[in-house]
């Protein structure tokens, strides 16, 4: 039975457990009420909130369309005139309000409601938005309808009415009213229906009253298709959708339309009839608290279970307490047997126990282990049998210890030197002792013996006397001899004839002799017999030892290969034991011994082992200690041949220590004058901060550069060092050593090198080196500028890459012969630029030899002489043009002379013979041939920029528009002739009459390269060059332009050919269709008129003149009238005709003559002078030859205008020679006429003059 008071404090605690169990079921219960409740109305507040800024956005968007002026004036224009115009504009404006607002139709009414308009087209019944409508026309703001189906669908619709007004909505009558329709689906459902959170049940419901009932504005969840449809009568009053119609607000719960138990949010729509219910089933909101609920309960069954369960454990608890007092007290007395006894069995030194009468009671395991006998077989045996003990030095059995032990009474310790025979023979030295065992009244009982094995401790202590001694021998003597006393040491401990001691290489793991040769051994025999090297091979004891790093003993009488090294075979290695010395888990070293008599043993490795890593250890500093030897006169040996001075220095005193002669040489001092010297002692660094800043660095860092400094020396010279300082310990003392290099000849070399690459980097040639295979290493500046490739784009290529090869083979093979047999090759080459456009250089090519005779680098230099080709092209074409032009000149002059008779007489004969005579026709003929005649002079005049004309500022198109019914006559009509102006051409200086030269030739041109059917197509374009064009267009000049293009869909030409065409008399017609000046004639009025032309042609694609006249700054003059058909007549006026070539002043006389005029002739000027002196009536005009023998033309009318101011002057010429025009152009106020001409050109030119009607016709050249 339990006490009392535990019984009292069990029913409490069960009390507490049910108490707070019910306490924390309701908490919980409540606290997910409050969630639910929290969440529910979360989300009505989003929701409503949503809603409600909805609403007011359709309406603010309604109201905005009262100030939309465009919208109402386009509905007042409709309602005024519902036309088709005003109807479709008023749609179209709804098609832009719907498609920003996402309205689903626009309706527009008038003031009473009827329909006159719809986006969509359909028609709506007037009663469906009458009472809302009037409600907005008289409070003059938009309203928004409730939801509603329109009567042709079912849709659910949201209708906003905007009342419109024709002008002051305070003064103005309506004009009818905008009715945006929504669809609710679009926006409001969607809204609706959605929910923040995961749910299965949970639901948004947006209700309104109807009459007795409640009706749902939505689709449900749980019920599809029943947006204004579904209603529920009011007296459903535990249903949320029922309670909010009736004014409930918050948290509600109820049924919902399924009849399912939900728990509800109800909230009203502000400004609106509708009220918005958000629930969700009380299964889905409460499925975790039922859980939650369920773990509550188990949760206060198991504690009362386990409150039962501490009653009935408790009273068990003192069932056992008796029982576990009574098993203790008798356990204490087992353990304590228990302890003793491995107490003994566990100690290290071995124990046994035998009783008064000398029997064996015990052995412990260390005393099983030294004798060889069980604890069991040994029971009841005489300690004598089993204790076998003699004297180490003599041999002899000692004395029984037991039986001395029980004699005296007392702790007996063996003799000194103790050895212990065990059961299979082997001998142990040990130290032992013995004492009696007493009972209670003090009697001898029995002895205990106590002994250890002192092999490991005499061991120990001769290895120690081995090292101390190796030690001392090997501070007198060399390596080998300190290896030979170590393997005589090491053999006579295991009675082994030989022995041998090798050090592994790290890198290879091979083992290497005393020497340190690789990989053989060097090993000694005990009497001192050396063994030569010999190869270790994988199979070997030795690779094994290495391979596996433990010992390795081989005892089956088989001889490794190789190691047999005396004749006689006294010194054999049948049995083999090898041992490694291990350093930081790698063999560094092993030794081994073989020829042993009898089998090596686990003892003898584990000695050996020990000598091993003390030989190992004095070997190895021996080693170090001369390999630091080595290295102490290999740096010495260094430090005394170096090159660069090396400065040593001691950090803390800043005092010289050392100085190489290299320093010595370079400073002009000696080594006493500078060791023991602080170095600021020194003259050469007194004035260089640079090392009191490397002496301070130094102090805390270990590395100091300097890349460029200057050292005085002591006989003034200045030397041009760099220097690396560096500080490190030796012997605990800081060095700080200076490595300083003499750079003076490298810094004048560097100079040399940065003149000689700036200037090849300043050079305008071009610069390429090479490696001998070709490969670009370097290209300059100008390789850049020139070909238009990056150095970065160049480096890395073959020059062939980049030329594009376009020489044949013959070419680049002398290249090839000539630089392999060592020499410069110089040529001219074209290459290609990166732009793929050609430029020929000047090339030299020389290949770059090393001391030695060897090329290894060529390097190439070339001038571009693309332009002065060019230039030189030009110079030459400007040459023969010029010779042409004097030759045209010296033609023109004679030869027009002479048609200018011919024309004239023959022009004369014709008026005096009757046209119905055959003579009038041959005459005739010869008329046509000598103006077909003079034509060709006016062409190669035209040619040669000789030909005189009259420029004027014009309008291209205007000109052109003139000529096309010439043109198209000329060329005939089965070819098609396009003309395409530009809408505004500027001005251009130029005579009209080289204008129609141009066409005229192109046209013909094209008409003779055009085979049946074909088009021609003129153009005019205002065209501007720039800088950059006209540096690859060398005719061309900055500034602005008119083109003239012609273009036809001709056979035509070749490359071959385009590069001759404006060449004289060059033609690839037949000889009978031309003279090969029409292109020509073309080209000389574009230079003479500073314009260039360019050519586009291939075979079968036709071709293409573009020609490009300089634009003139200035409006262009209107065009001069057509000179009179008839010939006009003179009144009597007096002429003075002035002609050097008898033939033209007789025939001018008598033209001028015929014509009604006094004709004053003189060959001469001079004769002219006297004429005009001695004539006392008034000289009207001076007619007269041009170029004549005693003076010009110009300077007889300047002479005699001086004497006669009112006379005129007109100049007659075929060849004007700069006289009276600049390059073939009339000076201004100067009147010429060409020779040869007509009677009535020169009637025409004489009065024009006379009556100066029109002065800038008359100074116009007559044309063809």
């Amino acid at each position: 039975m339990l006490p009392r008071w535990i019984l009292i404090l069990l029913l409490t605690a069960l009390m507490i457990v049910t108490t707070g169990g019910l306490g924390l079921y309701r908490a919980q219960e409540d606290a997910v009420r409050r969630k639910v409740a929290e969440d529910l109305v979360a989300v009505a507040r989003l929701k409503g909130d949503q809603i409600a800024a909805w609403r007011t956005d359709q309406l603010e968007d309604a109201a905005a369309l009262k100030e939309h002026g465009y919208l109402r004036q386009s509905v007042v224009r409709f309602t005024a005139d519902p036309g088709a115009e005003n109807a479709e504009d008023l749609r179209e404006r709804f098609r832009i309000l719907a498609t920003q607002h996402d309205y689903t139709d626009i309706l527009l009414t008038d003031p009473t409601g009827r329909m006159l308009s719809s986006l969509s087209g359909k028609r709506y019944a007037q009663g469906v938005y009458a009472t809302d409508l009037a409600a907005a026309v008289h409070e003059k703001t938009p309203v928004l309808m409730d939801i509603h189906t329109d009567p042709q669908g079912q849709t659910p619709h949201i209708s906003v009415i905007a009342p419109l007004f024709s002008n002051d909505e305070a003064v103005s009558t309506p004009v009818g009213a905008v009715i945006l329709v929504i669809d609710a689906a679009r926006f409001l459902y969607p809204l609706i229906q959605s929910w923040p959170t995961g749910s299965e049940t949970a639901e948004t419901l947006l209700v309104r009253q109807d009459g007795e009932h409640v009706l749902f504005l939505n689709d449900l969840r749980h019920q599809p298709d029943t947006a204004l449809k579904l209603r529920i009568p009011l007296t459903r009053t535990d249903m949320p959708a029922v309670m909010a119609v009736l004014g409930r607000e918050g948290f509600v719960r109820g049924r919902d339309y399924r009849g399912v138990e939900v728990v509800s949010v109800i909230r009203p729509i502000p400004d609106s009839p509708w009220f918005m219910v958000t629930k969700v089933d009380t299964t889905e909101v409460f499925a975790e608290w039922r859980r939650q609920s369920v773990l509550i309960w188990a949760l206060l069954a198991g504690a009362t279970v386990l409150i039962g369960a501490i009653a009935i454990l408790l009273r068990q608890h003192e069932r056992n307490i008796h029982f576990r007092a009574l098993y203790v007290s008798e356990a204490a007395l087992r353990n304590s047997l228990e302890r003793y006894g491995i107490t003994l069995k566990s100690i290290g030194d071995a124990v046994i126990v035998a009783d008064a009468r000398g029997m064996v009671e015990l052995l412990n395991p260390a005393a099983e282990a030294l004798t060889g006998w069980g604890d069991v077989e040994a029971h009841g045996k005489p300690l004598d049998e089993i204790l076998r003990i003699v004297d180490e030095e003599t041999g002899k059995t000692v004395e029984s210890l037991p039986a001395k032990v029980l004699r005296e009474g007392a702790v007996i310790g063996l003799t000194r030197h103790p050895l212990l025979i065990a059961r299979d023979g082997t001998r142990r030295p040990i130290a032992d002792s013995g004492a009696p065992i007493r009972d209670a009244d003090g009697e001898i009982i029995g002895v205990v013996l106590v002994f250890r094995d002192q092999t490991e401790e005499r061991r120990a202590r001769r290895t120690s006397e081995i090292r101390s001694d190796l030690i001392e021998y090997a501070a007198t003597h060399t390596l080998d001899e300190m290896m030979t006393r170590a393997l005589e040491i090491v053999t006579e401990r295991v009675e082994s004839p030989s022995g041998w001691f090798g050090f592994v290489e790290t890198d290879s793991h091979t083992p290497s002799g005393a020497r340190g040769q690789t990989p053989a051994l060097i090993g000694f025999h005990r009497t001192g017999e050396q063994i030569p090297n010999d190869p270790i091979e994988p199979t070997d004891a030795i690779a094994e030892c290495v391979r596996r790093n433990k010992p390795i003993i081989r005892n089956d009488d088989i001889p490794s290969k190789g190691r047999q090294v005396s004749g006689d075979g006294g010194i054999r290695r049948y049995r083999e034991l090898v041992v490694p010395v291990i350093h930081k888990d790698q063999t560094v070293a092993v030794l081994g011994v073989s020829g042993k008599q009898g089998d090596y043993t686990d003892k003898e490795a584990a000695e050996l082992a020990s000598l091993s890593d003390m030989i190992w250890e004095i070997a190895a500093r021996k080693r170090t200690e001369a390999d630091r030897q080595k290295a102490e006169q290999r740096y010495r040996r260094l430090f005394e041949s170096a090159g660069d001075g090396i400065l040593v220095l001691n950090a803390d005193t800043g005092r010289v220590l050392d100085a190489n002669p290299s320093l010595l040489r370079m400073v002009d001092m000696s080594h006493e004058t500078i060791v023991g010297k602080d170095l600021g002692e020194l003259g050469p660094f007194t004035r260089m901060t640079l090392f009191e800043d490397a002496l301070e660095t130094l102090q805390g860092k270990n590395v100091f550069h300097c890349d460029d400094a200057a050292l005085e020396t002591a006989d003034g010279r200045i030397v041009e060092i760099e220097f690396v300082g560096t500080s490190y310990r030796v012997d605990h003392n800081r060095i700080i050593q200076f490595n300083i290099r003499d750079i003076t000849r490298r810094k004048q070399a560097e100079i040399e090198r940065e003149r000689l690459l700036s200037a090849i980097e300043q050079a305008g040639e071009t610069i390429v080196m090479t490696d001998p295979d070709g490969v670009i290493q370097y290209v300059n500046p100008a390789f850049e500028r020139v070909t238009g490739y990056t150095r970065r784009e160049a480096v890395g290529q073959t020059p062939c890459a980049l030329e594009n090869r376009r020489h044949d083979d013959a070419y680049y093979r002398i290249l090839r012969e000539t630089l392999a047999i060592g020499r410069v090759f110089q040529g001219r080459m074209v290459n290609q630029r990166k732009d793929r456009t050609l430029l020929t250089q000047e090339v030299t090519i020389a290949p770059v030899r090393d001391a030695a005779g060897r090329t290894v680098n060529y390097v190439g230099v070339a001038h571009d002489i693309t332009e002065n080709l060019a230039m030189a092209a030009q110079l030459q074409q400007a040459q023969k043009l010029e010779s042409v032009g004097r030759l045209a000149g010296g033609v023109a002059h004679d030869y027009n002379n002479m048609l200018g008779v011919i024309l004239g007489y023959t022009e004369l004969a014709l008026k005096k013979v009757d046209p119905s005579d055959p003579l009038h026709d041959d005459l005739m003929e010869i008329f046509d041939a000598a103006r077909r005649s003079s034509e060709i002079t006016r062409q190669l005049l035209a040619f040669a920029r000789r030909q005189t004309v009259s420029p004027r500022v014009l309008d291209v198109n205007e000109t052109v528009e003139g000529m096309l019914k010439m043109l198209r006559h000329l060329i005939g009509e089965d070819i098609d002739l396009r003309w395409f102006p530009k809408h505004r051409s500027w001005p251009v200086k130029i005579d009209p009459s080289q204008i129609e030269q141009i066409l005229a030739n192109l046209c013909l041109n094209a008409r003779d390269a055009i085979s049946g059917v074909g088009k021609v197509m003129i153009e005019t374009e205002n065209i501007t060059f720039d800088e950059a064009y006209c540096a690859h267009h060398p005719d061309c000049i900055p500034g602005e332009y008119v083109l003239l293009a012609a273009s036809d869909d001709g056979r035509g030409m070749d490359k071959e050919t385009l590069e001759s065409i404006f060449e004289p008399f060059f033609t690839t017609k037949d000889v009978r269709r031309g003279t090969g000046l029409g292109l020509a004639t073309v080209y000389g009025i574009v230079k003479q008129n500073n314009g260039f032309i360019n050519v586009y042609s291939e075979p079968g694609k036709g071709t293409t003149f573009k020609i490009y006249l300089p634009r003139h700054q200035g409006p262009a003059t209107t065009s001069s009238p057509d000179p009179p058909v008839e010939i006009p007549l003179g009144r009597g006026e007096t002429i003075l005709l002035v002609e050097d070539e008898p033939a033209i002043l007789k025939v001018g006389a008598m033209m001028l003559e015929g014509l009604g005029y006094r004709v004053l002739t003189a060959d001469t000027p001079t004769s002219a002078m006297r004429l005009a002196d001695a004539h006392v009536d008034k000289i009207h005009l001076l007619v007269t030859d041009v170029v004549m023998p005693e003076m010009n033309g110009r300077d007889l009318a300047n002479q005699l205008k001086a004497r006669c101011p009112e006379i005129r002057t007109l100049f007659m010429s075929g060849y004007t020679a700069n006289v009276i025009a600049h390059r073939g152009v009339l000076d201004v106020g100067v009147y010429f006429i060409q020779k040869p001409f007509s009677r009535k050109d020169l009637g025409i030119k004489v009065r024009g003059i006379l009556d100066e009607t029109s002065p800038q016709a008359s100074r116009q050249g007559v044309t063809k």
